[in-house]
């Protein structure tokens, strides 16, 4: 990122340095965050959620189902679902517009 003029303020008063410095604080506590959530994992039962387990497999495949017919869903997983659903959602608009 270009880092000349980092003290110009925009019309309302922010300076471009004080948004990267709030980007990076951001991302830092992003990143702190998905690296405690990434030990979670929540196991789904056949049984109870036969649709989470056919969207598992839809998603990830067949080697994210246990022998049991059972998997989990870790923290990545969700965030790589929801990232593919985003950018469904930006294809389809795109494609609409």
């Amino acid at each position: 990122m270009i880092k000349s003029n980092l003290n110009i303020k925009e019309a309302n008063g922010v300076s471009l340095a004080s948004v990267i410095e709030t980007l990076e604080e951001a991302y830092e506590i992003s990143e702190e965050l998905r690296n405690k959530l990434s030990k979670i994992r929540i196991n789904i039962d056949k049984n109870k959620n036969p649709e989470l387990i056919n969207a598992v497999k839809m998603i990830f495949g067949e080697s994210y189902i246990s022998r049991t017919g059972n998997t989990s869903i870790s923290y990545d997983m969700y965030c790589s679902t929801i990232n593919l659903i985003r950018e469904l959602g930006k294809n389809k608009s795109e494609e609409i517009l």
